[in-house]
């Protein structure tokens, strides 16, 4: 039973669109218009969309993400999906988060080539190494080190002692993580090391999961599914062993070397500022830019209760605030997009929605210093 599903030649296609399913419905208020954190279009002229419109995107594609599981799904499914799903990006930015680009991506690869399997695989190996390689890469900075493993893990996870954390021997031990990941993404493209690494692999989801998991720190459950599909994907290539039938050299077409070059190069763009940091695979890095909002007077009270999720920011020196990304993950479970062009507008939305308010934008980068703070004006 379980041999004929994985040879169902629908059956990648079937998976990304179940976890991708589980990701929108988790993330529901993040697709619709009816929220009290702003709609952020990367144009403007697209804010007079109608906000109904905004739920109907949603509902095509819950319908088409439903059908495409359950049914046979033909290329012009797969297209109508896409062209929903852009269309809805398209009205806020926010929705461009890192898991929905790369389902976007795997999705036009079953558009591009969905009668020829052996690209299929041979492409969702160049998806997978190269999501491991640029999230290792992105990892090497203070703020990974700081925020995330010596914070998240060392202390809200492990709960080491404090004078542990911080030596210096541990503190640098957490840059292993990074490096691991930048060898998985190696150990995939070459042949030798593909099968021990999609094992390793499959661990290290099953670990990612058990620490932010519902066993663990509870912890930006939007990814959850996103974690859960790799260890899947992983899987069917394991037991299929499609992983001995990764060939490179079909992409050397036309297409698929421009398509090869905007996936894997752009993303090197991150490190001069000129591609975004989500769509550079900047999972986890500590070092995107963020935002916390400090409210000197008339706080609405329809949006004072993201104000008192957590205590207010330093810099708001006792005045009530909130970081943004405590906002966006307790209304819309994701964090908002990261980037200053987008903050900015945020602000713009927040002063043009509340003219009583009077607040501070403040936009800052890890580690935290007084230095690092620019406001927003």
């Amino acid at each position: 039973m379980l041999q004929q599903l994985l040879n169902n030649k629908n059956y990648l296609a079937k998976l990304t669109c179940l976890f991708w399913l589980i990701a929108k419905i988790l993330s529901y208020k993040l697709w619709i218009a009816d929220r009290f954190f702003p709609i952020i279009p990367p144009f403007n002229f697209l804010l007079i969309i109608p906000n109904f419109i905004h739920t109907i995107l949603f509902a095509a594609s819950f319908f088409l993400l439903v059908f495409i599981v359950l049914k046979p799904a033909t290329k012009n499914i797969f297209i109508a999906l896409f062209i929903i799903e852009i269309l809805s990006c398209l009205l806020d930015q926010n929705r461009w988060q890192p898991w929905q680009y790369q389902y976007l991506v795997t999705l036009l690869v079953f558009i591009f080539h969905y009668n020829n399997q052996q690209k299929i695989i041979t492409w969702l190996s160049i998806i997978l190494a190269t999501t491991y390689f640029y999230s290792g890469l992105q990892k090497f900075n203070t703020g990974f080190q700081q925020i995330v493993w010596q914070k998240l893990f060392l202390h809200d996870f492990f709960h080491l002692p404090t004078h542990y954390i911080n030596s210096k021997i541990m503190a640098n031990a957490g840059f292993a993580l990074p490096i691991l990941e930048m060898l998985f993404a190696l150990g995939i493209i070459v042949k030798q090391t593909r099968k021990i690494t999609l094992v390793l692999l499959m661990m290290m989801h099953f670990l990612v999961l058990i620490i932010i998991g519902p066993t663990g720190l509870v912890f930006n459950i939007i990814v959850w599914p996103w974690n859960a599909l790799m260890i899947f994907y992983l899987h069917y290539l394991l037991a299929t062993k499609n992983y001995l039938q990764f060939n490179y050299k079909l992409l050397f077409s036309k297409f698929d070397v421009v398509a090869l070059s905007i996936w894997c190069g752009f993303p090197l763009l991150n490190f001069v500022n000129c591609w975004d940091n989500f769509l550079s695979f900047s999972l986890y890095s500590g070092r995107i830019p963020n935002m916390e909002i400090c409210v000197q007077e008339n706080l609405p009270k329809e949006i004072e209760h993201f104000f008192y999720l957590r205590p207010s920011p330093k810099i708001c020196n006792g005045q009530t605030g909130v970081n943004i990304q405590v906002w966006g993950m307790n209304e819309i479970l994701v964090p908002p997009y990261p980037e200053v062009r987008v903050y900015d507008k945020v602000r713009i939305a927040l002063q043009k929605k509340y003219p009583a308010m009077k607040a501070k934008f403040y936009v800052y980068k890890l580690p935290k210093s007084a230095s690092n703070y620019i406001e927003l004006k």
